[in-house]
């Protein structure tokens, strides 16, 4: 089932990439991009990418039929491995977790290197000390919003970190909920949500914008993970449509904002969507987004605030398979003067 969501980074690359595709004679089995985020209640940035995928026929012009379903972090991870599924796309600690409780699943590529995330407060909160015996809403315990918010607020030492409260809400969009229902305090937030989010709701306002979180904790990306022993030419085509539809992503500003407007009609206006592009643009992940010290800093932030006591994994290459970028990009060719280095491509 494909949902209208507020994530804006997996659905516009698949519109995007009508533009630089190859035709070909027949078409693949449909891969399936299982996408992990916020329900249908919120717009959000990464399902509007991932919808796009279907609606503009990207997948169609490189030989595929994308179908998509959206499903929380775990269960996305566990539909992987029982087959049900062949391409999930979610964050760097969900697939830490899943790895270190047995699964066999590989980060192949990414979406974006980072993603710009703030907390929202009700308007009695008001500074990050205030938080302290206050509750912040995030979609699931233990997950990237959890982590994030623990490392800003233990590095910002503007609170003692574990005076927080953590409500895990089951999704983005519940989390969401939590907060504009009075349930939570305050909230950990994808930029791109900010201006519809405050337009709706007069008693919110941004406690930690962006650019002060990113200092602290700047929020993992979206990686493309399959299982283990997934078949190669399947797993190639699709990276190699992430890539390239990236790339065109990155290079045409008027197409991003268009799109943006048409699958999320009347949520932005042409300027916040202008808004928000150019603070995306520098994460998107035009060199295949297995950049070393960018993974490497999600394997330290999960170790430090989620793993689970005496977690063996420790270095972030026994969970990347680099092989598949590495092939595109020789194919390609290298973007430089970007903020994705691809340096783990081999």
């Amino acid at each position: 089932m494909v949902q209208r969501s507020l994530a804006l980074w997996p659905a516009l690359l698949a519109l995007l990439a009508t533009a630089c595709s190859t035709s070909t004679s027949h078409v693949t089995p449909a891969p399936e991009v299982v996408l992990v985020g916020p329900g249908a209640a919120v717009p959000s940035a990464l399902n509007l990418q991932s919808n796009l995928f279907v609606e503009g026929g990207f997948g169609q012009r490189n030989g595929m039929t994308v179908s998509l379903r959206t499903a929380p972090g775990p269960q996305s991870l566990a539909a992987l491995e029982s087959g049900q599924s062949e391409f999930v796309l979610t964050n760097p600690a969900t697939v830490f977790n899943a790895v270190e409780a047995g699964a066999s699943v590989r980060i192949v590529a990414a979406y974006s290197l980072t993603f710009p995330t703030a907390i929202v407060a009700r308007a009695e909160i008001g500074s990050v000390a205030e938080l302290a015996g206050r509750t912040v809403a995030v979609s699931s315990l233990g997950d990237v919003p959890q982590i994030y918010t623990n490392a800003y607020l233990s590095g910002s030492g503007l609170v003692d970190a574990k005076a927080v409260k953590y409500a895990g809400a089951g999704n983005y969009a519940n989390a969401i909920a939590y907060l504009t229902s009075g349930q939570a305090d305050a909230a950990w937030v994808l930029a791109p949500n900010l201006p519809a989010l405050l337009k709706k709701n007069s008693g919110l306002h941004v406690l930690v914008p962006p650019e002060e979180f990113a200092v602290h904790a700047p929020s993992a990306g979206t990686v493309l993970v399959v299982k283990g022993g997934a078949d190669r030419a399947r797993v190639q085509k699709v990276v190699d449509m992430v890539i390239s539809g990236t790339r065109v992503l990155y290079d045409d500003e008027a197409t991003y904002v268009s799109l943006m407007r048409q699958v999320l009609p009347g949520v932005y206006t042409v300027e916040e969507a202008t808004a928000q592009y150019r603070q995306l643009r520098p994460s998107l992940a035009v060199n295949g987004g297995l950049t070393k010290s960018v993974l490497e800093q999600s394997i330290a932030l999960w170790r430090r605030y989620s793993a689970p006591r005496g977690a063996g994994l420790a270095e972030v290459s026994s969970v990347v398979d680099p092989s598949f970028v590495a092939d595109a990009i020789a194919r390609l060719g290298v973007r430089g003067d970007v903020s994705d280095l691809g340096d783990m491509r081999g």
